[in-house]
């Protein structure tokens, strides 16, 4: 059979065909002149996954003997070192490792996603991607801080509210005779068109990207992102809450590469 030495070292070696076959094989069955080296090309036979009677596939030359007519031509073969002799003898160069003729696969790393880069990829890379898969830290961090803006807007909406009463109740506070729930309903009613107003075009602007990025999310899972429509039926936003939460499909899915892993060669 016919081959080439994948790599070897003091005990042995693998030899791999043509046809994909390999066959392992141990130093004491090197025929050949010196020590095997990788990507050399041999001749063995091979049964049962082992290669024996191991031989350099050479050309073997002839020389030129005699004068004139007579002249003729005798075989050259190669002085022979044996496996034992060469070992005895220390090595002029040390012998490269397997390793060193082939490059490993590259390894997948995971990717950790915070608030801000959350935040990137939600309302800049992926504003209007429909397309693809996000991960749950992707989702969640920007649903908390949704929600962190929403609670912070009513906030400031009640502590206002709480310092008109304050300020109704005394009478420098009120138009002449105005009772003071007369002067907290204007001054409320006056605050509210304004403030309200403001605070919808926020809340909007941050929920929209969102639903790309639950459709995503759905997509991460396995599942479709036309689920998401059940959100507007009330009922169905229960499962949709814990396929949000779910843990996405490890790898890539019909929807596209793991969004927690990226291959880089090592």
């Amino acid at each position: 059979m016919k081959g080439w030495i994948l790599g070897c070292d003091s005990s042995g070696g693998a030899i791999s065909t043509d046809a994909g076959e390999r066959f392992k094989f141990a130093i004491s069955e090197w025929k050949g002149p010196g020590w095997p080296a990788a990507r050399d090309e041999v001749d063995f036979i091979g049964a049962n996954g082992a290669a024996t009677e191991i031989y350099p596939a050479i050309v073997i030359g002839a020389a030129r003997t005699g004068t004139g007519s007579a002249a003729g031509f005798a075989p050259v073969v190669p002085a022979m070192a044996t496996p034992a002799a060469f070992l005895s003898a220390a090595p002029s160069e040390p012998m490269a490792a397997p390793s060193a003729f082939y490059q490993p696969a590259p390894q997948p790393i995971r990717k950790k996603v915070g608030p801000f880069r959350a935040i990137g990829l939600a309302y800049w890379q992926n504003l209007r991607n429909f397309w693809g898969r996000s991960s749950r830290a992707e989702f969640w961090w920007v649903s908390i801080i949704i929600f962190l803006v929403l609670v912070s807007i009513t906030v400031f909406y009640l502590r206002y509210c709480y310092e008109i009463g304050i300020e109704c109740q005394n009478p420098a506070g009120t138009d002449g005779n105005a009772t003071v729930d007369a002067c907290i309903n204007r001054r409320v009613s006056d605050f509210a068109e304004v403030y309200i107003s403001g605070a919808a075009k926020v809340l909007a602007f941050l929920w929209a990207p969102t639903i790309g990025l639950s459709v995503r999310r759905l997509h991460d899972t396995g599942r479709s992102g036309w689920r998401y429509l059940l959100i507007f039926t009330g009922i169905g936003a229960i499962p949709l809450f814990f396929w949000l939460l779910a843990k996405g499909d490890p790898g890539p899915n019909k929807y596209g590469a793991d969004p927690l892993i990226q291959a880089q060669a090592v």
